[in-house]
């Protein structure tokens, strides 16, 4: 199984949990000029942009842990953007990591404050 592969099936997982958790899907791989973000929930009044990470062994860090203050910033930016986009002036927003070490989930929720990158 190749890394695009191994991606697709944690984002699959991911998609199910949030689901099980009344989550409702609406977006997934949404791309825009400041990149990608694996899932897009909603969840009454709160949008929930999600990045997904795995990692086989924690040899080289957990996964979460590559949700630095740059990929942070990136993330809300597309966020802004895609809530302009889609008018969802009236939704509050949140960012949750979904990070896997093999099959065990470590879901992060509120990972980004404003403060920490500069907002």
């Amino acid at each position: 199984m190749n890394t695009r592969e191994i991606g697709n099936k944690y984002e699959d997982k991911s998609v199910e949990i949030l689901i099980k958790n009344s989550y409702k899907i609406l977006e997934r791989n949404y791309q825009n000029k400041f990149g990608e973000i694996d899932i897009i929930a909603q969840k009454y009044d709160e949008i929930v942009f999600v990045e997904v990470k795995y990692r086989k062994t924690n040899k080289f860090g957990y996964g979460y842990e590559a949700v630095d203050r740059k990929k942070l910033f990136k993330i809300v930016k597309l966020a802004q953007l895609y809530m302009q986009s889609k008018k969802y002036e009236k939704y509050k927003m949140r960012f949750d990591c979904m990070s896997y070490l093999e099959d065990e989930l470590d879901w992060i929720k509120n990972i980004v404050w404003g403060d920490e990158i500069g907002f």
